[in-house]
């Protein structure tokens, strides 16, 4: 994102090594209450009850979903009150562990995939009447003064620029030129959207926050590429695997991708997003589809109707094709003289239509030849939700999705 990243989080950066301390006092706030269930103790009419509970009948707890929610979108740990977290109580409870806690809530669904979310199939019509529009007053002052403003590409919410600064944000150069975006069809994302770390689970948070701790050798909040390297092998380690050389080389290849303000070092900021990518990467697709918001669905839409020609709800090989073709037509030159440099850069068109055909493809799981609109929705969202940070160069996000933002 250039400089302006780097400034902006310069200060929560610094204190990331003092996550891990805010996460051992987390857990130590919320095992008030899972310990409550563990030991149950004899009373005088004969039963078993947990300290803390009433009758058998209550438990209290100490809800920490407010500064998980403040860490996720990288307040600094050494601002959040620990023990001012507000103290909770369940009752009409009987005498048995909850199936787990996240963002301070009890569970007691047993269909939660490895993401947190249920994976129950979920439809969204292609076709629509609804109309998805950003909100008519910024975001900050909550007037209409005239001047203009500039939507986010997630939600709804509009900004002023002088607004936006007055909170901290577009403070250079480069960040003003990432603002411009949202007058285009690359779009931009507010400052609450463009970080992926609210996406997480608390568990998958704190993964990161450690995993960043065990990186950062020499504690300078931010990550070397040799250091990177080591987490990356130790990380394959876990599965007896030990990395190649060619292996290693995608993994300079990826740190490349990955630093995004071109420091030779990642910081908090672009370890999260990146990282984050590989954490919703693990969950069902119908989860990811969960997580757009109505203007990314309403995005996706336009896309499909761009593949889809004949307007008949599917995309056919043919039809992948011919879009692509008339796409990447755009970037050749048209032919003006004898040397003909329009022929020279045929064979590398028809191979860029070939592979991002056979990618939009692949969601056709049920080998039908067609894709239909839900299975092109779900094969996107992840690539879709990568796509959230605002970056200097445009997002690695697949073709299908890539192209109708440009």
């Amino acid at each position: 994102m250039g400089v302006s990243v780097s400034r902006r989080i310069e200060a929560r950066t610094r204190q990331v090594q003092q996550a891990t301390q805010v996460v051992a006092a987390f857990r130590e706030a919320s095992s008030d209450g899972s310990k409550q269930w563990a030991s149950p103790v004899p009373h005088d009419d004969g039963s078993r009850r947990a300290p803390g509970e009433s009758d058998g009948r209550e438990v209290s707890y100490t809800d920490t979903s407010a500064a998980w929610a403040m860490l996720q979108t990288g307040v600094p740990p050494k601002d959040i009150n620990v023990g001012a977290l507000p103290k909770k109580t369940i009752r009409n409870v009987k005498n048995n562990k909850p199936r787990g806690r996240s963002n301070g809530k009890v569970h007691t669904s047993t269909q939660w995939d490895n993401g947190g979310h249920q994976d129950n199939t979920i439809v969204i019509p292609y076709e629509t009447t609804e109309q998805v529009e950003s909100d008519d007053l910024c975001s900050v002052c909550g007037v209409y003064t005239g001047n203009e403003i500039y939507p986010c590409r997630v939600c709804s919410k509009v900004y002023h620029e002088i607004c936006l600064q007055k909170i901290g944000q577009c403070q250079d150069r480069d960040a003003l030129a990432l603002l411009v975006r949202a007058k285009t069809n690359i779009g931009w994302s507010c400052h609450e959207c463009e970080t992926l770390g609210p996406l997480l689970t608390e568990e998958e948070m704190q993964d990161l926050i450690d995993a960043f701790e065990r990186c950062d050798i020499n504690k300078d909040s931010s990550l070397s590429l040799d250091e990177y390297l080591n987490y990356r092998q130790k990380a394959m380690e876990d599965f007896d695997i030990r990395l190649s050389e060619e292996e290693l080389d995608r993994e300079r290849a990826k740190f490349k991708v990955m630093d995004v303000n071109q420091t030779g070092t990642l910081d908090w900021w672009e370890f999260l997003n990146f990282e984050a990518v590989r954490k919703l990467g693990r969950r069902s697709k119908n989860t990811l589809v969960r997580l757009l918001s109505p203007k990314e669905i309403d995005m996706a839409r336009q896309t499909f109707h761009a593949f889809d020609v004949n307007n008949d709800g599917r995309i056919t090989e043919f039809e992948a094709r011919e879009t692509y073709s008339r796409w990447f037509a755009r970037f050749v030159k048209k032919e003006t003289g004898g040397d003909g440099p329009e022929r020279q850069k045929a064979p590398t068109l028809d191979l860029h239509v070939d592979t991002n055909a056979r990618m939009l493809m692949d969601a056709d799981t049920k080998s039908t030849g067609t894709v239909m609109w839900m299975d092109f929705l779900r094969d996107q969202a992840l690539y879709i939700l990568a796509a959230r940070p605002n970056l200097p160069n445009f997002p690695p996000v697949k073709q299908a999705w890539g192209a109708s933002k440009r």
